[in-house]
């Protein structure tokens, strides 16, 4: 599935050049959005470092990192923070095909920034 929530919208953030926010009140637990993602070998983005190496996911955890993962949809804007209020899981359907998952962890106010933490995710 994917989807992107009409609670959401994409615009210039204080913390990093683009961010995720809501436009209207989200509950906790609530799925924001699942993306599409794909696979790219990690000696590639090594070879010829472009903007693509600043939002990728290093993923599975604790991987050693052949590959990385882009997430499309709004997947690669959501800004960091260790006090997350969203947080992102993947989703696996078959070898071709999986998504990113970003899920509220409490609710969130319309206008304030989404953030997740990248380096933690909840299975």
């Amino acid at each position: 599935m994917i989807f992107i929530s009409p609670k959401i919208q994409v615009k210039q953030s204080p913390i990093h050049r683009w961010g995720v926010f809501a436009i209207e009140d989200i509950a906790k637990g609530e799925i924001i959005e699942e993306a599409a993602m794909i696979e790219i070998e990690q000696r590639w983005l090594e070879k010829d470092p472009t903007i693509l190496s600043d939002y990728r996911f290093n993923f599975p955890s604790g991987a050693d990192h052949k590959s990385v993962q882009i997430c499309f949809g709004y997947g690669s804007l959501y800004n960091h923070s260790d006090e997350s209020n969203a947080y992102w899981q993947s989703v696996y359907y078959s070898p071709d095909l999986s998504t990113f998952r970003f899920i509220t962890y409490r609710d969130i106010k319309a206008g304030e920034e989404i953030l997740v933490n990248y380096g933690y995710k909840i299975q």
